[in-house]
């Protein structure tokens, strides 16, 4: 965890990806990098898969105040872990940024809290994305409008056993992304919009446009500080449910759900 890792992480990822794929196994210990490692495979490449020893043994730590800890691209089948994300500080990246993938599975992915802006996030690449899973992971951030899970981008995304945290919004639906699935989680915000912004998911409401269709989220607990810790804040066409979800506090905000649906049955307070 001492010496500069970035350079001998990054050869062995371009050289799975030149023999068509594979994976990169990272033993027990603490991984530093410097910049972003990027996975970023030709269109013939179907499957790179980055795997640790397990979160409590596994670190991959950034010291860069701006990049995100890894960066793919167009990526199909990528698969995530047994590893934790860190940081000697702090950083306004991304831990896990997703631009444009096709099938990507994390499992027992933890990134650690307060860390970063944004724990996970999709954007658009050159496709949009579909098909990302990611089951009994960790995604926190920290800082103003940061955001644990923001999918900006992608078709069919579920969640499952989970914990999302973030000083804007724990999980935010915005842009393209759509069929978005979020099961058996727990979601943790200190900000006043609440614990789920459909809107851009960082503690502002926006027009998604046709983005964020077919929302559901069930079987979660909801904390927060906020009195409207549940919010659905959009004037996109959306179609929202939930059900058998906990709260703690005794309210749903419902603002701006213009041309749109909600649905729900849950426990308040």
């Amino acid at each position: 965890g001492a010496t500069d890792d970035t350079v001998a992480v990054q050869a062995t990822i371009n050289r799975v990806i030149a023999r068509g794929g594979g994976e990169v196994f990272f033993p027990k210990g603490t991984y530093l990098i410097s910049a972003a490692l990027t996975v970023t495979p030709a269109s013939t490449i179907k499957s790179v898969a980055l795997r640790g020893a397990g979160r409590y043994t596994t670190f991959i730590k950034s010291n860069h105040a701006t990049a995100n800890a890894v960066t793919v691209t167009d990526c199909s089948g990528f698969i995530m872990e047994d590893l934790s994300l860190s940081h000697s500080a702090t950083s306004t990246g991304t831990a896990i940024a997703l631009v444009g993938c096709y099938d990507v599975r994390l499992t027992n992915v933890w990134v650690t809290a307060a860390i970063w802006k944004y724990g996970i996030r999709t954007t658009l690449g050159a496709a949009p994305g579909q098909y990302i899973r990611a089951t009994g992971c960790s995604f926190q951030a920290v800082g103003a409008n940061s955001c644990g899970a923001l999918f900006e981008s992608g078709t069919d995304i579920k969640l499952t056993d989970c914990v999302l945290a973030g000083a804007g919004a724990a999980f935010g639906v915005g842009g393209t992304a759509q069929e978005i699935g979020l099961k058996g989680s727990y979601l943790n915000t200190a900000a006043t919009v609440g614990s789920v912004t459909i809107g851009d998911g960082t503690g502002t409401t926006v027009n998604t446009g046709d983005g964020g269709k077919w929302v559901k989220v069930t079987g979660c607990h909801f904390t927060g500080a906020a009195a409207n810790e549940f919010r659905i804040a959009t004037t996109g066409n959306l179609r929202f449910h939930e059900d058998n979800n906990t709260f703690s506090e005794t309210s749903v905000t419902t603002s701006d759900l213009s041309d749109g649906s909600y649905y729900g049955s849950s426990v308040w307070g």
